[in-house]
């Protein structure tokens, strides 16, 4: 078997290490967001934190929803999770995001014939991520969010195995009145920098970050619908040390550090707006996902129930 590539053996062994830490995070500071509605009940945590030592930046989402039928979140991910918005004429009219399958390594190009995250081998899969409803909650008028997705693609390249698609926690046992279907789905990411180059905080820039799904499945006795939760974790390490990238620099950081520096850090100004600024981008990554979630029901024709 070739040997893969080496940004796929680093994006492994990096995602495995932050699964195999979640249980040893040290909370420094969180903040959590709640939406109950009719169909959704919604719970979005967001947090800083260190493991071993070493400072973590994360969110983790989960959203609770009674379903029409019985779900599976792997067998739609090697096509990814997209549609066309109706109505749109747009260049890019999709939601949710579309995966290309990549070779794995430099001497086999072709790109693997692709499966099911529920794989029997821990064969990695290597894919290019294209969101399309990455700039869909910029604050900005329309126009402005359409040239931002035709012109400046949100793109990452990520790795899919066996050895990452494992629970972050040990899930307890079900109750005796009903059957539970649970699966679980982890990429990391690699340091292959595809998407926008202004940015300096996003995929191809993280030194080690993870984003893994888990969906959970209940059916009671009688029961006409499935009680589902699927819950979204996003973990990177370390936090960031730029937001963009202007030639190497970013303005706006560097603007803040001397700020701090004119205060003789008093006000430690830096620290406190670097804070609201991650947990800003940590609840607009939540709302992307929740997109996509919502176009994977959609797809799958799912009734919400109450």
């Amino acid at each position: 078997m070739d040997k893969p590539l080496p940004v796929v053996e680093d994006a492994l062994r990096d995602g495995e290490a932050l699964i195999d830490g979640f249980s040893r995070i040290e909370i420094l500071e969180e903040r959590e967001i709640k939406d109950v509605s009719s169909m959704w009940n919604d719970r979005v945590r967001i947090f800083v934190g260190t493991i071993d030592g070493q400072e973590v930046l994360g969110v983790q989402q989960t959203h609770q929803f009674r379903s029409s039928k019985k779900l599976s979140f792997t067998d739609s991910f090697p096509d990814g999770i997209h549609r066309e918005i109706p109505g749109s004429t747009a260049k890019n009219n999709k939601e949710g995001f579309e995966l290309n399958a990549l070779g794995l390594s430099t001497a086999t190009k072709e790109p693997p014939e692709v499966s099911s995250s529920n794989q029997t081998d821990n064969t990695p899969q290597h894919y290019e991520v294209n969101l399309h409803s990455f700039f869909d909650f910029m604050p900005a008028p329309s126009f402005m969010r359409q040239h931002m997705k035709r012109s400046f693609p949100m793109k990452a390249r990520v790795v899919v195995s066996r050895s990452l698609s494992r629970p972050l926690v040990v899930e307890t046992d079900d109750p005796e009145n009903s059957t539970r279907l649970s699966e679980t789905l982890c990429y990391a990411f690699t340091k292959e920098r595809v998407g926008p180059t202004f940015l300096g905080f996003g995929p191809g820039k993280f030194e080690r970050a993870i984003k893994h799904y888990s969906l959970s499945q209940s059916n009671e006795e009688g029961d006409e619908t499935t009680s589902c939760s699927m819950t979204m974790t996003g973990l990177i390490a370390p936090r960031s040390k730029q937001i963009m990238n202007i030639h190497g620099f970013c303005p706006l950081y560097q603007s803040l550090k001397a700020l701090d520096t004119l205060t003789f850090g008093v006000f430690n100004i830096f620290e406190n707006i670097k804070t609201n600024i991650e947990f800003y981008l940590m609840d607009y990554h939540a709302k992307v996902h929740k997109r996509m979630l919502e176009v994977w029901l959609q797809n799958e024709g799912v009734e919400m129930a109450r």
